[in-house]
């Protein structure tokens, strides 16, 4: 039986979502880190928003080690209680000319 989506980890949802968009989870770079999901143009990475403070820093260095644009996408359960941290997250992202991509899960 699989497991019900609303207990899933971050893994699970990355692994998901790159399916979804055609990408390689968790691949990793030539100094060992791991981008959470990389296609053909983007390296992700995917995070709760709450834990949102470290995705611009791991997005730039995944998209500048692979090449390819940066792209910070939140998980998100509750957009009206988390939209500090999608505020806040899209502002340093805007900043820094990051695209910023959420995703609304059960």
């Amino acid at each position: 039986m699989l497991q019900d989506p609303s207990h899933w980890n971050e893994g699970q949802w990355s692994a998901h979502i790159a399916n979804e968009i055609d990408g390689v989870t968790e691949y990793v770079c030539i100094d060992g880190s791991r981008c959470d999901i990389l296609t053909e143009k983007s390296a992700y990475e995917v995070e709760w928003s709450s834990k949102w403070k470290e995705a611009p820093a791991q997005a730039v260095l995944y998209g500048a080690l692979t090449n390819r644009d940066p792209v910070v996408l939140l998980l998100v359960r509750n957009r009206e209680k988390e939209k500090r941290y999608i505020l806040r997250c899209a502002i340093v992202c805007s900043q820094i000319g990051i695209r910023l991509e959420t995703r609304k899960i059960p």
